[in-house]
């Protein structure tokens, strides 16, 4: 199938630089909305692919940036996930450098749903919930790594 011809495409690490900001901003702000839900579930979701080593780039186009094309290109298509895995791992290692990956993504998991319920609550594995400032921190660190992998 043939794509029609555009100089836009999607760059997973800015649409996750959204989502992080945007968490950031609601914990920030302590004005939950239905949107800060949505973002919170999605960061939670993005935590897991981290854990688990696959954050994916599924192609889409929601979140474009420029790039240039000829007369002659075809659909650029621009797999940016790892860089994805690296702003998680560099968030990581800068704020909870102790703890396993699988202990991070339980303990982040489990503050971001206890700071921004997401719809009924459930059975939450055992986790330390996280000091506000220190969750803070670790999506500061990672919406400033995920803007310097995508610029």
């Amino acid at each position: 199938m043939h794509r029609a011809q555009a100089n836009f495409v999607s760059d997973p690490r800015v649409s996750c630089a959204i989502v992080a900001r945007s968490v950031l901003a609601q914990l920030e702000s302590g004005n939950i909305k239905e949107a800060g839900r949505v973002y919170a579930t999605t960061l939670v979701r993005l935590l897991d692919g981290y854990r688990v080593g696959g954050v994916e780039d599924d192609g889409s186009h929601g979140v474009l940036r420029y790039i240039p094309l000829t007369a002659t290109d075809d659909f650029p298509v621009e797999r940016n996930a790892q860089g994805v895995q690296e702003a998680f791992h560099s968030a990581h290692t800068s704020v909870f450098p102790t703890l396993t990956s699988d202990r991070l993504v339980k303990e982040v998991s489990v503050s971001i749903r206890n700071y921004i319920p997401v719809g009924q609550r459930e059975e939450q594995p055992a986790a330390e919930i996280i000091s506000l400032d220190k969750l803070k921190q670790f999506l500061t660190v990672l919406n400033n790594a995920l803007i310097q992998v995508a610029a």
